[in-house]
């Protein structure tokens, strides 16, 4: 009988590979974005994607926030039908057999989609609730900060993704030993610093710098960007 050498418990550690920026970059231009397209075809999250869009959509061209007071009423109700909406949902959810990641199967099909319906309806009513909460003058003070930060929101998207890109990675500062708690200290850190640059940006332009490139290659026309 042949003898199968054993596998060793465990392997020396050896020396951490740090990939190069551009490796990073290569990997995310090519197989982050095929694995993300692949995800979202495969999941059939690529549909609420869509959706969610046409949802945004939608909401700009009536404009619904500067129309609350006459929408109150029956966004509110349709909270409380997707609040019975979760309830079944997660009771549905339960009865679920469960799936192996990857796996294409029925079942599958049914945890993702309720999962995402679940997500959707969490989504909601987290809007109802701020919705209803920015009614109150104090909730206005306290939120009042965030309204620039919120106008850019894309430009300080991207720059909090390269600036977290550069605190972590080993190319950059290489902080990524720093722990879950520290590194939300980082970027809350961060985050203010990106509140207050918002704040005074808009005081000079109209936009911030991604949503002044995004709006002039929507309307393919140069945009207007000091006050």
């Amino acid at each position: 009988m042949e003898r199968v050498a054993e596998r060793p418990a465990s392997r020396p550690a050896g020396p951490r590979k740090v990939p190069t920026l551009s490796e990073t970059i290569e990997s995310n231009a090519w197989d982050g974005i095929v694995g993300k397209m692949r995800f979202q075809v495969s999941s059939g999250r690529i549909y609420l994607t869509l959706g969610l869009f046409i949802l945004g959509f939608i909401v700009g061209r009536i404009r619904l926030f500067e129309r609350m007071d006459e929408f109150r009423g029956r966004l509110n109700r349709w909270a409380l039908l997707a609040l019975a909406g979760l309830g079944l949902l997660y009771v549905a959810r339960s009865y679920l057999p469960p799936v192996a990641w990857g796996e294409v199967s029925f079942y599958s099909w049914m945890s993702s989609t309720t999962t995402n319906l679940i997500n959707l309806l969490t989504a909601y009513l987290w809007v109802i609730v701020v919705m209803e909460g920015y009614r109150l003058q104090k909730v206005q003070r306290a939120m009042a900060p965030l309204v620039s930060y919120g106008r850019m929101g894309l430009t300080n998207y991207i720059a909090q993704s390269v600036i977290g890109v550069f605190i972590f990675s080993g190319f950059g500062l290489d902080w990524s030993h720093l722990g879950v708690f520290l590194s939300v200290l980082v970027c809350l850190a961060y985050t203010g610093v990106q509140i207050v640059f918002s704040h005074y940006w808009l005081k000079k332009f109209r936009y911030g710098p991604m949503e002044w490139l995004w709006r002039t290659g929507t309307y393919m026309k140069w945009q207007p960007l000091a006050r």
